[in-house]
């Protein structure tokens, strides 16, 4: 479950903790199939998990805090937890929490996007977003505000 509290707690989250969390997620993430009974590497199982992990949680795993974890947009409704201290943005357009791989940037624009917003911003901008603007208008730009004399030079690819 993923705490609201924590957004902006990241900073204070321990170093050891979330590479334990890490290391807990590769050793007892369970080897078996759905359905068959629960088996671990090294066969025997956690005594105590993070939050993050305790999907892998046996009947008699302790589970506690630990580092501080933020829940991703994704991609296709496939919502997914992450750390918050291994980075993450808002996107611009629909302000979901996106983790480092679920995230884009459109052309020169710095913002960062989910991939659904990212990919509808792409094929159709926002009317009067800077992805709107004409060849012609950029290429303006970078004459006037850049100081870029060969500007009219460059083809469309090049403008963008």
């Amino acid at each position: 479950e993923v705490y609201a509290d924590e957004a902006d707690a990241f900073a204070d989250v321990e170093a050891e903790e979330v590479v334990q969390a890490h290391l807990d997620a590769l050793v007892y993430e369970p080897t078996n199939k759905d359905g068959e009974e629960r088996t671990y590497l090294g066969g025997e199982p956690p005594k105590e998990l993070f939050r993050y992990c305790e999907e892998f949680a046996a009947s008699d795993t302790k589970v506690s805090r630990g580092p501080t974890i933020l829940k991703c947009k994704g991609v296709g409704g496939k919502e997914h937890n992450f750390l918050a201290a291994c980075g993450h943005s808002t996107c611009a357009k629909c302000k979901h929490d996106v983790c480092t791989y679920c995230q884009a940037t459109i052309g020169m624009d710095t913002n960062a996007y989910c991939l659904l917003c990212s990919a509808t911003e792409s094929l159709v901008p926002e009317i009067g977003s800077e992805a709107a603007e004409s060849i012609d208008a950029r290429r303006t730009r970078l004459i006037n505000v850049h100081k870029f004399a060969g500007a009219d030079n460059l083809d469309s690819d090049e403008v963008e």
